[in-house]
């Protein structure tokens, strides 16, 4: 794929794909130690986040105690 979008002359400024995968996103959870009883409320956050203004998230995120958690949102879980 990525050789496609170099042969159109796309570069990564150009182009962002977006996956939204539950399982994916549960394997970053629990990389992150983050307490299963917040998984939902991550899900919903996430589920919002475009609708979100930028600082809600950052905020939110620290509440689950992982700073690192907190910049993968931030960059809409591009870590």
């Amino acid at each position: 794929m990525v050789m496609f979008f170099q042969n159109v002359g796309l570069t990564a400024q150009d182009v962002a794909i977006k996956v939204s995968s539950r399982q994916l996103l549960q394997a970053v959870l629990d990389q992150h130690k983050v307490p299963a009883e917040s998984v939902s409320r991550v899900f919903v956050i996430v589920d919002k986040m475009d609708k979100l203004p930028q600082g809600t998230v950052s905020r939110t995120s620290i509440l689950f105690g992982s700073t690192t958690l907190s910049q993968c949102l931030s960059v809409s879980l591009q870590c």
